[in-house]
């Protein structure tokens, strides 16, 4: 490409060109720029969301792996839980609690960061609450809640007076509206043994040592596995939606470089006056069509990103008891980039905006004028 056909499309970017101008030049690509800022928003929304789901099924739920048996052996951070149910009464209404039974030591700072912990578990009487079952049972910090615990063991419900000592919120509905925290010693139920490995750390090669010292263990993924699995169907629909739709935005570059030369009659002749032939005139289109989708995709896809960051505070600030759909989601997450998800979107968009232009516009480089 010659410096005379670089310097024509720089100009037809936008270098040195009043703001107006440039407005005008990028106006055909507006299409492109809204539908990669919704894929890009809906790529990452979904992805955080399914890794935070993730993290509260592992840490709050049984731990990397749940052992029905103690372990003597093992480095990783070990729980003591006892599980039980039980009703909880409200001013007006009852709610069925899944019940786990900790100590103190159970809360760690992992554990804080997910369920962000107001209070603390005490000895004695007291229970930790969601306060989206606070909501619902009309109670607050500090008040009084009676509790039919049923003790499976022993066939029977015994009511116990608890005082609500703390207030969590993960910001999945569906896990928030069922457990409740309170002290092991409330619970008649045999101990599990709940084994946290930290975070990114396969539990596959501790599942098997566990297993051939003779323990009964599961892991969370198999105790959770059609929740797993329906976290992990969707994350992939969505990035083969997204993909598909971006491959299909592609083809509107053609309809953009059909705007330009519709628009730039006048600069064609113009070229071809100054001794461009008809191959170098269409290379300078295929090249301004192109860079004008990506520049405009990109700009679309950080506009994208940035209300992803903006929505997880709309998402937290939302209560599920007014909106039961969310319920089903996450609502309190932090935003994480899927970067292989992106780049595959961005890829698929060039790769078909490139051959899209290279093949409808190579006529006019074997000899058949662009206007």
């Amino acid at each position: 490409m010659t410096s005379a056909m670089k310097f024509y499309i720089k100009r037809k970017l936008g270098e040195k060109q009043k703001a107006s101008y440039i407005l005008s030049a990028y106006l055909p690509t507006l299409l492109i720029f809204i539908v990669l800022l919704l894929l890009v928003f809906i790529t990452v929304i979904v992805y955080s969301m399914g890794l935070q789901t993730t993290e509260i099924v592992e840490v709050l739920g049984s731990g990397s792996i749940l052992s029905y048996q103690k372990s003597t052996t093992t480095e990783a951070e070990v729980f003591e839980v006892k599980e039980g149910q039980g009703l909880g009464y409200g001013t007006e209404e009852t709610l069925l609690l899944n019940l786990k039974g900790v100590d103190e030591e159970f809360f760690t700072p992992r554990k804080l960061k997910v369920l962000s912990l107001e209070g603390a578990l005490k000895e004695g009487r007291s229970i930790i609450l969601s306060k989206l079952q606070a909501d619902k049972l009309n109670l607050k910090l500090g008040d009084k809640i009676v509790v039919a615990l049923y003790e499976s063991n022993k066939a029977r419900v015994r009511p116990v007076y608890c005082e609500i000592t703390g207030l969590y919120s993960t910001g999945y509905g569906e896990f928030d509206l069922n457990l409740a925290y309170v002290p092991r010693s409330l619970l008649t139920e045999e101990s599990q043994y709940e084994i946290l490995l930290p975070y990114g750390v396969d539990n596959t090669s501790l599942y098997k040592e566990l297993s051939l010292e003779g323990l009964l263990v599961e892991r969370y993924q198999v105790l959770y596995k059609g929740l797993l699995d329906n976290i992990l169907l969707s994350v992939r629909l969505i990035n083969l939606i997204v993909v598909i739709i971006a491959f299909a935005a592609g083809f509107f570059a053609l309809n953009i470089a059909t705007e330009y030369i519709s628009r730039d009659k006048k600069a064609i002749k113009s070229l071809y006056l100054m001794g461009f032939s008809n191959r170098e005139v269409t290379v300078v289109y295929q090249n301004l069509s192109l860079s004008v989708t990506m520049i405009s995709a990109f700009l679309g896809g950080l506009i994208g990103l940035l209300l992803s960051f903006l929505a997880v505070n709309v998402l937290g600030s939302l209560n599920p008891l007014t909106f039961p759909v969310l319920t089903n989601y996450v609502t309190n997450f932090s935003i994480r980039i899927p970067y292989l998800s992106l780049a595959l979107i961005y890829l698929a968009l060039l790769l078909v905006s490139y051959f899209s232009l290279y093949f409808s516009l190579r006529g006019v480089g074997r000899g058949r004028s662009l206007l």
